[in-house]
């Protein structure tokens, strides 16, 4: 019975392989390490607020929709109650919400 030595070729081409297929997990580890450094050393600032006294501009304003499933009665509910307790603390006079 003959035994096969590996060829040094196809020994090379594996190695190799391998070392591509491990580079991925490494540079994830390296890119969160380098993020966890990042934010442990700044400190973070707070964002000036906007002071729109006669409200949102006609240009600046936008829709938000809010997905939501409706399965039921008692789940529509509850998600018109979520929507009324994030609409009423908006200090907006020109506001609306539309269940």
């Amino acid at each position: 019975m003959d035994v096969v030595a590996p060829q040094p070729a196809a020994a090379g081409w594996s190695l190799l392989a391998v070392g591509l297929l491990a580079l991925f997990p490494a540079s994830e580890a390296v890119v969160a390490v380098i993020h966890r450094l990042i934010s442990e050393s700044v400190r973070p600032q707070h964002l000036p607020r906007l002071a729109l006294l006669d409200g949102i501009p006609a240009a600046h304003r936008v829709l938000v929709v809010i997905p939501g499933m409706l399965d039921s009665t008692a789940s529509a509910a509850e998600l018109a109650h979520r929507l009324h307790l994030h609409y009423w603390p908006t200090p907006t006079r020109r506001r609306s919400l539309r269940c």
